[in-house]
């Protein structure tokens, strides 16, 4: 069974450092709010639910799930389900994170501690670690799609033919083509319009091909 995380935040001390500093129960604290809600790990039901804020856990809330394991969240600020209460994973309005501890609701940096072990009745220095059942959204690089207000729109006019025909001075020459008038005729738009000069017309004879236009326009290239 995998495991999604309470919260999205960092964890500020893994399994290893607390097993490094010969902790209780070892486990993993997540840099969580003070009043986080909480989103539950996996499939499972309450089995404990303590709401005093006395000795060095605080608030604890305890999920045997649904493959045997068992879940505690402990520094607890609030706890609003009872025991028996059937969870779904990423379920929210389960608890609020906190910092609860030794008779305070304010006795430590507010965080969530979370620890694992294989199964109930299992001594908490015998814990499993949490991150490692964890199951991520892969980050792996993925094409996007286009973004469509990033990318020009083709314009498109039902009685109008853009084409570039060459350059000039550097300057690409555009004919503007009016279909379907008794004299096909094309606008010449590019190195005379920015030079400041009159656009050129030129008719020619309009085929599917646009060779009468192609003709029409070799002596001025």
């Amino acid at each position: 069974m995998s495991y999604i995380t309470p919260a999205d935040v960092g964890v500020s001390d893994d399994r290893d450092a607390h097993l490094a500093r010969d902790s209780a129960e070892p486990g993993t604290d997540y840099k969580t709010a003070y009043g986080t809600d909480l989103r539950a790990p996996g499939d499972g039901r309450v089995i404990g639910v303590d709401h005093s804020n006395d000795g060095p856990e605080g608030r604890r809330l305890t999920f045997l799930m649904d493959n045997g394991e068992v879940i505690d969240w402990i520094h607890l600020a609030e706890i609003t389900v009872k025991v028996n209460t059937r969870i779904r994973a990423g379920q929210l309005g389960i608890a609020l994170s906190g910092a609860s501890g030794f008779g305070k609701d304010r006795h430590y940096a507010p965080h969530l501690h979370v620890t694992r072990r294989a199964r109930i009745g299992l001594p908490y220095r015998t814990t499993l670690d949490f991150e490692h059942a964890i199951v991520r959204p892969s980050t792996a690089s993925t094409p996007s799609p286009a973004d469509p207000a990033a990318t020009p729109k083709k314009k498109e006019y039902p009685d109008m033919f853009y084409a570039i025909v060459g350059e000039q001075d550097n300057a690409p020459w555009y004919l503007v083509i009016p279909q379907g008038n008794a004299k096909p005729r094309a606008v010449i738009l590019g190195a005379n319009a920015i030079k400041g000069g009159d656009a050129p017309v030129i008719e020619f004879k309009w085929d599917a091909s646009i060779q009468g236009l192609k003709g029409a326009v070799d002596g001025i290239l």
